[in-house]
């Protein structure tokens, strides 16, 4: 696992070493596999942080990301 993070509804973001980030809901089932890019391509998060409810602040590179 490369990163993990809980938003502020409760869902759990998990990155692992492929460049997949997956979203699980709060009774564990899976929502969600996004795939981040950036300027340089696609992004393998090594940090993940949610500023509000609408963004996700993604490293390397501290990228920004609307969430809804």
């Amino acid at each position: 696992m490369r990163a993990a993070a809980v938003d502020p509804d409760g869902h759990l973001w998990v990155t692992l070493t492929v460049p997949f980030t997956y979203v699980y809901d709060p009774s564990g089932d899976k929502t969600r596999v996004i795939q981040f890019r950036g300027g340089a391509g696609i992004l393998a998060p090594t940090s993940l942080f949610f500023a509000d409810r609408a963004r996700l602040l993604v490293t390397p590179g501290c990228f920004e990301f609307r969430v809804r």
